[in-house]
Formats: structure tokens, C-alpha cells, sequence
């Protein structure tokens, strides 16, 4: 069943790969965009909604898990930047 694989499998190209965080697995685009958004600033979550037109409630789930793998931190109650890197 596993043996090998068919000529259409193999003769497949691989997908690019994905953009990565520092550390772990790829962003999502949504993540990635809310990091190209703050890029030398520190903005609100309204501010990042508008400047990556997703809405805030979206933005804020995405915040938090870009907080969780270390990618940007809270600043100031909700205001958001990127983490320096060590």
C-alpha cells in the first residue's frame, strides 16, 4: 500500500517554502502581514486592522498568537510591536 510512490507522485513539484518565523513553524499571511505592519512601530490594534484591512477582532487573535511564539509583545495596555531579537 506504502511501498513507493506512483509515477504522478514523484514527478510532482515541491511547493515553495513558506515564510518562518524565527523561531518555529510559518506565518500565516494574516500573521505576516500584522509583523510587516509593525516594523519600526508601535501601533493599537485599530491601527493595525486598518493598515492590514482585516477587522479588529481578527487582528486580535492573530496578535495573540504571535504573542505566544514570541513574535511581538503588548506595549503599553494594547498597543503592540515586534520583540527584539537576542
Amino acid at each position: 500500500l506504502f511501498d513507493s510512490p506512483s509515477e504522478d507522485e514523484s514527478s510532482t513539484p515541491a511547493a515553495p517554502p513558506a515564510k518562518r518565523a524565527a523561531s518555529g513553524p510559518a506565518l500565516s499571511e494574516r500573521q505576516q502581514a500584522i509583523v510587516d505592519a509593525l516594523r519600526g512601530e508601535t501601533l493599537d490594534v485599530d491601527a493595525i486592522a486598518e493598515r492590514v484591512e482585516l477587522l479588529p477582532h481578527t487582528v486580535l487573535g492573530e496578535l495573540t498568537m504571535l504573542t505566544l511564539r514570541g513574535a511581538v509583545r503588548r506595549v503599553d495596555g494594547q498597543k503592540f510591536a515586534l520583540r527584539e531579537r537576542a
